[in-house]
C-alpha cells in the first residue's frame, strides 16, 4: 500500500473508531435520551489541540533555551511534563469557553465533545505531518494506539468537567500525570528508537479505565 493509500486509512478508520467512542460515551452517560447538538463543541476541541501543540512546543523550546539541551537530548520526563500542561490546559479552556452554564448537565455532553474535537485534530495532525514516520509500523498498531489516545482525550474532558464542578484538585492531577507519564514513555520509546506493542496495549487499557470511571462518575452526577 502507498503512503497515501495508508495514510488515508489511518485517518478515516481511527476518525470513526473516535466518532463511535464518543457516541458509545454519550449513550453510557445519557442513555436512550437525545442529546441537543452532540459536536456543537468539536471546533473548540479542533482549536484547543492547535493551542496544545504550541502551548507545548513553547514549553520545549525553552527548556531548550535555559538549559542550553538540544530538543533531541531533553530528558523524556520533561517532554512528558510539557505535553500534558499545553495540552491540559487547552482542553480545559476549551471546556470553559464551550458552555454558558457548566453547573447544567449539558457540560458533560461538551467535555466530550471537546475531546472528540481534539482527538479528530489529533489523527489529522498525525497522518500529515509524521505518517508513517513514528507511528506504529501496521494499522492495527496504530489503530491501538489511536484508541488509547481517543479514549484519553474523551476521558480527559470528562475529568475536567468534574474538575470545573468540584473543584477537586486530585481530577486535574490525575489528568495531568496520566499524561506525563504516557507522553513521556513515548518519547524515550523514539528517543531511543525502539517499538513496544506492549506500549499501545498499556495505554489504551489505562485510558479505558479513566473513561470508565468518568462515564460513572458522570451518571453519578447527572442522578442527583
Amino acid at each position: 500500500m502507498t503512503n497515501v493509500g495508508f495514510f488515508g486509512l489511518f485517518v478515516i478508520l481511527n476518525s470513526g473508531v473516535a466518532l463511535a467512542v464518543q457516541g458509545v460515551g454519550r449513550v453510557l452517560l445519557f442513555g436512550r435520551t437525545v442529546q441537543q447538538k452532540p459536536y456543537s463543541a468539536v471546533p473548540l476541541g479542533f482549536a484547543a489541540f492547535l493551542v496544545g501543540i504550541m502551548g507545548q512546543s513553547v514549553l520545549v523550546h525553552g527548556y531548550s533555551l535555559m538549559t542550553s539541551t538540544s530538543v533531541q537530548f531533553i530528558p523524556w520526563i520533561v517532554l512528558g511534563m510539557a505535553a500534558a500542561t499545553g495540552q491540559t490546559f487547552a482542553k480545559y479552556v476549551a471546556i470553559r469557553s464551550g458552555s454558558s452554564d457548566l453547573t447544567a448537565d449539558v457540560a458533560w455532553l461538551e467535555g466530550l465533545s471537546v475531546g472528540l474535537g481534539f482527538s479528530l485534530a489529533e489523527i489529522l495532525y498525525l497522518g500529515i505531518t509524521q505518517f508513517p514516520g513514528v507511528l506504529p509500523p501496521t494499522i492495527l498498531w496504530s489503530t491501538v494506539e489511536r484508541l488509547g489516545a481517543t479514549l484519553f482525550d474523551l476521558a480527559s474532558g470528562l475529568w475536567l468537567v468534574g474538575f470545573i464542578k468540584t473543584r477537586r484538585i486530585e481530577m486535574l492531577g490525575l489528568v495531568w500525570a496520566f499524561h506525563t507519564s504516557v507522553d513521556g514513555v513515548g518519547a524515550w520509546v523514539r528517543q531511543h528508537e525502539i517499538y513496544v506493542p506492549v506500549f499501545e496495549l498499556s495505554q489504551a487499557l489505562g485510558a479505558l479505565i479513566l473513561f470508565v470511571i468518568a462515564i460513572i462518575y458522570g451518571r453519578t452526577w447527572l442522578k442527583r
